[in-house]
């Protein structure tokens, strides 16, 4: 057992490092574009970001390029990770943690959570 959780370990301190990067990252752009987004928590590897429904498209589009190509970028670069697959990033989008519902990155997906934010 114990040299199963060694062999986990990295994976999800990695993604906890990723989480963070991508965090700190999405901090700058709200803060540079100006932008009426509130960070409330980053634990592990998840992010919890208030936003308003306006933005959501936007937020969506912004957020997965900050969580996956940057951060690979970054990684990549800081620290000579070579990563063989991507990374990848899911989305629950809701008006409170108990109405949270996973996106399945389809456009059709999208319009029926929306629906539900209104």
């Amino acid at each position: 057992d114990a040299l199963r959780q060694s062999s986990n370990a990295p994976i999800p301190g990695i993604a906890s490092d990723a989480a963070n990067i991508g965090a700190y990252n999405l901090l700058r752009y709200i803060k540079k574009e100006k932008k009426d987004w509130k960070m409330c928590n980053v634990v592990h590897d998840s992010c919890v970001v208030e936003i308003p429904y306006s933005d959501v498209d936007e937020y969506l589009k912004v957020a997965e390029r900050l969580f996956t190509t940057d951060i690979q970028d970054y990684m990549s670069a800081m620290w000579d990770i070579d990563f063989i697959c991507p990374i990848q990033v899911d989305f629950d989008l809701g008006v409170s943690w108990g109405s949270l519902e996973a996106w399945d990155f389809s456009p059709n997906g999208l319009v029926e959570i929306k629906k539900k934010l209104e």
